[in-house]
């Protein structure tokens, strides 16, 4: 009972006190200074709220320089219309070029193949974090990465599987398997290889090709190839009648498996195996029928079949 006049005396020495201790800590707040590589920051107010909030963006804008490349943080459903909307013609139309993000990493990722490293998506997401990019958002690096691969700049695989559009869209949601995704630059095609392709596409098909784009270029050629295949494949049903026609099973299998490839692949197929001289001259993709005497009877059975008469 004796101890308890003391009580209001000592609260009153810890309220005072406690007090003391704030204003101590505002001064010295107020009064600190900010180093940043050695240069003090100063500025004209003593709002210590402010001047932290400052010197923050800067150590922010100068540690991560490359942040401001980013334009914007994507979402889930940008990386979806990229993998189903990118052969579409007003989707081709709209294509700007690569931005500065989808450069940083297409370079990383042919840095990672020149060196022999296996680069994956994990690890990819995990490098652009850090100093100097800054990019924190996990989707930021799969919507850059979905954009290289549908313009042919990198080939995906599923560990050592090549993925198509469909098989990224199921996977591209999944983190727990960023690991196993790895990515692979494409090389671009040499003049030869353009010049091979635009005789393939000129006299190699039954139907001229009239689009321009890389990608609808090929999405016609794959029509025409498959029409044509088609067409190869009904002819060589009676081999025993026309025994010429089953040289032709091997074409339309080589035929077939060029439907299988995508971008890149699918022009170097077509042109080294598909061309029998090498896509310089212009030849049709099935060499069988280049002899004058089996080009005669493939038109008289061309007619035949069709239920047209056809002179020789």
């Amino acid at each position: 009972m004796k101890n308890r006049r003391f009580l209001p005396p000592k609260k009153r020495e810890n309220d005072t006190r406690r007090v003391g201790i704030v204003n101590l800590i505002k001064t010295l707040i107020s009064e600190a200074r900010f180093f940043f590589n050695g240069r003090e920051i100063t500025n004209q107010t003593a709002d210590f709220h402010y001047r932290l909030k400052e010197a923050s963006q800067i150590l922010i804008d100068d540690s991560y320089i490359y942040l401001n490349k980013l334009t914007k943080v994507p979402k889930k459903e940008d990386i979806i219309n990229l993998l189903r909307n990118h052969v579409t013609e007003q989707f081709i139309a709209e294509f700007g070029g690569f931005d500065d993000v989808e450069n940083e990493l297409l370079m990383h990722i042919a840095k990672g193949g020149n060196s022999g490293v296996k680069v994956d998506l994990r690890s990819t997401i995990d490098f652009f974090k850090r100093i100097p990019y800054g990019y924190m958002d996990d989707l930021i690096i799969p919507h850059a990465l979905v954009n290289l691969f549908i313009n042919g700049k990198v080939t995906i695989y599923y560990n050592v599987t090549e993925m198509t559009a469909n098989d990224i869209q199921k996977r591209i949601d999944n983190s727990k398997e960023y690991a196993s995704i790895v990515v692979k630059t494409n090389e671009d095609i040499s003049r030869s290889s353009s010049r091979k392709q635009n005789a393939f596409t000129s006299n190699g098909l039954a139907n001229k090709v009239q689009a321009t784009d890389t990608k609808l270029v090929i999405q016609e050629m794959k029509e025409s190839l498959g029409k044509e295949s088609k067409e190869l494949k009904n002819l060589s049903f009676p081999g025993k009648d026309y025994p010429f026609l089953q040289r032709i099973k091997h074409t339309i299998e080589r035929m077939e498996r060029a439907l299988l490839f995508e971008s890149k692949k699918f022009y170097e197929y077509i042109i080294e195996i598909l061309l029998p001289d090498g896509g310089e001259g212009g030849a049709r993709p099935y060499s069988p029928f280049h002899e004058r005497t089996q080009q005669k009877a493939l038109r008289q059975y061309k007619g035949f079949s069709s239920g047209k008469s056809c002179r020789s």
